[in-house]
């Protein structure tokens, strides 16, 4: 009241602040209006074309050691060079439009035009049904990212493994996640990447953990073997669309305490449009690693074992224990012949999986309760 009093003595000053606040006010309301009533389609239709996607990120499996802390199972890094399609979509488009049948027909102006014009050549795209369109389209597809491959390989020195099946896989359930294309890259390649891929459009250097047996069959049958897994450990949520690659155990120490070995795994979710491609990512929760294990055996006892061993059951198998009289520690544990863990990782040719001690009784499983007194202790985190 005071201020509408003073706008009647005729003050000039406060007219225009009056002036000013009640426009204000007026740009607001418009605002709000237009935000809530005009453009609240467009907002609701924007919020429907995207969705979240919930990605499984698998924990780092702790570490299998000897009683001196030497290493018997770890894991190392695996570097693949991925592609990003979400960002290839301008590209599918375009060479979509390339192999797009078209025809050609051509305009005659009328008679009395035809001293002053000439015929015109019109070029007209083919109208295709659904399932044409649909498999042209994914011609298109294929055909940008053989021929990104193509060169991405040629400059890493790969060998070219792209399939049309796994590719046309991907990109219907897992577009949302990077697509490998040049996968164990070695140490050469890698700089080669890093060289010559300094501002690559939708390709990334991806890292991913596997688990590595260094002493290869040595205590293979006690450590035994992990293999690729997609389920959910106990306690974890299960629900998820995508899941990266992990492993868990099956033979041996691997599946005796796997559940301390596994860790926890970490959730990330992935915006997504109506289309399935990538917007943003969040890491909700972060991957909890596993617990370091330690043994009683002692590596170099373990080595000369097997060695003898080796020496002894030439003609047939065998086994052998030693152990320490005074505390009853299991020092070493042998058995030939032997396998080795790393092939069940990577994969066995034909060769190799009919190699004594190649082709592995999955059936056969060693649970925690048959395990022999070998493990020292847990400790920390890897």
């Amino acid at each position: 009241m005071f201020v509408f009093g003073q706008l009647n003595k005729k003050d000039p000053n406060l007219r225009w602040l009056g002036l000013g606040m009640a426009t204000g006010f007026v740009i607001l309301v418009i605002g709000l209006w237009w935000v809530q009533i005009v453009s609240s389609r467009d907002y609701q239709s924007h919020m429907e074309m995207q969705s979240f996607r919930t990605v499984r990120i698998p924990a780092v499996r702790g570490k299998i050691m000897d009683r001196d802390g030497e290493v018997l199972a770890e894991n190392r890094p695996v570097y693949n060079a991925s592609l990003y399609l979400e960002e290839l979509r301008d590209e599918f488009t375009k060479q979509y439009n390339i192999l797009r049948p078209r025809t050609v027909a051509t305009n005659s102006p009328p008679f009395w035009k035809r001293m002053f014009e000439s015929p015109t050549v019109r070029t007209q795209y083919v109208r295709l049904n659904k399932e044409e369109s649909d498999a042209l389209r994914k011609s298109a597809r294929y055909l940008v990212v053989s021929n990104e491959v193509l060169q991405i390989c040629s400059r890493l020195n790969h060998p070219v493994s792209l399939e049309r099946t796994n590719f046309e896989r991907h990109y219907s359930s897992r577009l949302a996640l990077p697509f490998p294309v040049a996968t164990n890259l070695d140490q050469k390649q890698i700089s080669i990447f890093q060289e010559q891929f300094n501002s690559p459009k939708a390709l990334d250097l991806e890292m991913q953990s596997t688990r590595v047996y260094p002493h290869q069959t040595l205590a293979a049958h006690l450590l035994g073997v992990v293999i690729r897994d997609q389920d959910s450990a106990e306690g974890e949520d299960a629900s998820f669309w995508y899941r990266m690659p992990d492993y868990k155990g099956r033979l041996g120490i691997e599946v005796g305490y796997d559940k301390e070995l596994r860790g926890r795994a970490g959730t990330k979710t992935v915006l997504v449009n109506s289309t399935g491609y990538r917007q943003t990512e969040n890491v909700w929760t972060p991957a909890e690693p596993g617990r370091n294990l330690f043994l009683t055996l002692d590596l170099l006892v373990q080595q000369k074992t097997e060695w003898a061993l080796r020496q002894f059951s030439g003609i047939k198998p065998g086994a052998a224990v030693v152990m320490n009289v005074n505390t009853g520690d299991v020092l070493a544990m042998a058995s030939h012949p032997t396998y080795d863990p790393n092939l069940y990782i990577r994969g066995m040719t034909k060769a190799e999986s009919q190699s004594p001690g190649g082709l592995l009784d999955m059936r056969r499983e060693r649970r925690g309760r048959s395990l022999p007194p070998v493990v020292s202790t847990l400790r920390g985190k890897s």
